[in-house]
C-alpha cells in the first residue's frame, strides 16, 4: 500500500480516505516521505547535497547507464518536491 495523497505532518501510519471524486486513496505524511527518501539515499546512492542538486538539474553524465541516470534525476526531483512540501506545509498528490 503506497500513499497517493500526502498531508503536511509527521505521522508514520497510512490510512484510507475518500477523495473529492469519491475514490478511495491511501493517505500518508509529507515528513515521512521526506525521511524515507533521505533513508533511501543513505542506503543506496549515498549522494551529498551538492550531488543531488546536480542530479536535480539533469547533470547525471557520470554514469554511462541510462536507467541509473534517470533514477538519479527522478530521485532528485521527488526529494526536492518533498522538501518543498515540508518547508511550505503543503500537501502532495501523486498521480501515476
Amino acid at each position: 500500500m503506497f500513499p497517493e495523497l500526502l498531508l503536511p505532518g509527521d505521522f508514520t501510519f497510512l490510512f484510507l480516505h475518500e477523495d473529492l471524486r469519491g475514490q478511495e486513496v491511501v493517505v500518508g505524511a509529507t515528513e515521512t516521505l521526506r525521511a524515507n527518501l533521505h533513508g533511501l539515499n543513505e542506503n543506496t546512492f549515498r549522494a551529498g547535497p551538492e550531488t543531488v542538486a546536480r542530479w536535480l538539474n539533469g547533470d547525471v553524465e557520470e554514469t554511462g547507464n541510462r536507467f541509473e541516470a534517470n533514477a538519479w534525476h527522478g530521485f532528485a526531483i521527488f526529494l526536492y518536491l518533498a522538501e518543498q512540501a515540508v518547508a511550505n506545509v503543503l500537501p502532495m498528490k501523486l498521480d501515476y
